[in-house]
């Protein structure tokens, strides 16, 4: 750890932020690549403490922090808040997550940060909890849609949990924020065909079994999102558009570390009047196809989805 260390000295009183942006850039591979879990969660706090120095800063909403490498930098659409969101990977074969959110103002100083602490191992209820920055559900997200709905603003959360050594996790999540500007995570948007809406979405499958979870046009018939199977008429929409994952043999049902994706099926959720509806069997024709679709409105921001 002498490393981390004497960057942390070398580092100290920055002029500027490509001071503090280096510091933390030769900080961060050891969060990842660390020998020990003393050594990683070592660097977690010293990067921490850096970047909630740098985010501290005048002007620091606007920098890039494009050597950042090792984490997610993600900006909502609307400019109203950044994500710095990193992971330390655990000797057992386990991930914590940590989070950052940065909100923006007018004076371009006095950013308020809301640091995220990971309780995902606590929540038994995940996918109907609604929760704060103090117990959050924590994941590596790589992207950010923005849907206001009545005047309240819905920011969908994609992102990746490496799990354990047996299964990893997409994650769908909702933020919102309250009257006081503190992120809440989750809400009862997705309706699934189940009692009660569900306040977030989890997929849980094999270890390498490469799932997909993206934010794309794509067709689905009318019918799958009204309940009349008399229409057959396709609906070009943007939603979030994940494979259809099953178990490899059915006597494995409800054992995740055998859940695969079938190869054939994609489902999606389509947003309508302020909720995530559930739509089977879209159609998720290959990209060089679907990129003849005139896109309109589509809001992109892919930061490197860990299972490609």
């Amino acid at each position: 750890m002498a490393v981390v260390l004497s960057l942390t000295v070398t580092g100290q009183n920055p002029a500027s932020l490509t001071v503090y942006e280096d510091t933390l850039r030769k900080i961060g591979p050891f969060i990842l690549n660390g020998t020990n879990d003393s050594v990683r969660y070592a660097a977690c706090r010293t990067f921490t403490g850096w970047l909630e120095k740098a985010l501290g800063e005048a002007g620091s909403f606007s920098y890039p922090f494009d050597s950042l490498v090792t984490i997610a930098r993600m900006m909502s659409p609307d400019h109203r808040f950044r994500i710095f969101n990193w992971n330390v990977p655990r000797d057992d074969g386990t991930y914590e997550y940590f989070a950052i959110i940065q909100l923006n103002n007018k004076s371009g100083k006095n950013y308020r940060l809301t640091n995220l602490k990971d309780r995902s191992d606590e929540i038994l209820s995940p996918e109907t909890s609604i929760s704060n920055a103090g117990d959050w559900f924590g994941a590596l997200y790589y992207k950010i849609i923005l849907h206001r709905y009545r005047h309240k603003y819905y920011y969908t959360l994609l992102g990746w949990d490496g799990n354990d050594r047996n299964t990893r996790k997409k994650i769908i999540d909702i933020l919102t924020f309250n009257e006081k500007g503190s992120p809440v995570f989750g809400a009862p948007v997705f309706k699934t065909g189940q009692k009660n809406n569900n306040t977030r979405i989890i997929f849980e499958y094999k270890a390498g079994a490469p799932m997909s979870l993206k934010y794309e046009r794509q067709a689905y018939e009318r019918g799958h999102l009204t309940g009349k199977s008399s229409s057959k008429r396709k609906i070009q929409s943007y939603m979030i558009v994940f494979d259809h994952l099953i178990p490899l043999e059915e006597s494995l049902k409800g054992q995740y570390k055998y859940y695969v994706p079938s190869g054939d099926v994609f489902d999606a959720f389509v947003f309508k009047k302020g909720f995530w509806v559930f739509v089977p069997d879209v159609d998720a024709r290959n990209r060089d196809e679907r990129e003849k679709v005139p896109r309109r409105n589509a809001v992109y921001y892919d930061l490197f989805p860990p299972d490609k």
